[in-house]
């Protein structure tokens, strides 16, 4: 590895451990759920998991559409630019 790769490695480590630090363990968990949705349409009680942060991933949801709405329902991304609120 080189010294550059090594420097990026190193943020990369610290910004992880920066976000694993903020999270709660609701949210840890919720990051490991994975949910099946397919047919088109979003079953109540997974939008209400999605907005709280309960659902890391939803499998087999192949109509646009629909997958568009379940990611526009999910709470921020943790990766994204500004910290999530607790």
């Amino acid at each position: 590895m080189t010294r550059t790769a090594s420097l990026h490695a190193a943020e990369i480590e610290q910004r992880i451990s920066a976000l694993l630090e903020r999270m709660t363990l609701d949210e840890k968990v919720g990051q490991l759920t994975l949910v099946q949705s397919s047919g088109g349409h979003v079953a109540d009680h997974l939008r209400e998991d999605l907005r709280a942060g309960r659902v890391g991933a939803v499998l087999n949801e192949v109509d646009v559409d629909t997958a568009n709405e379940l990611q526009r329902l999910a709470t921020a991304p943790l990766l994204g630019p500004t910290p999530r609120r607790r």
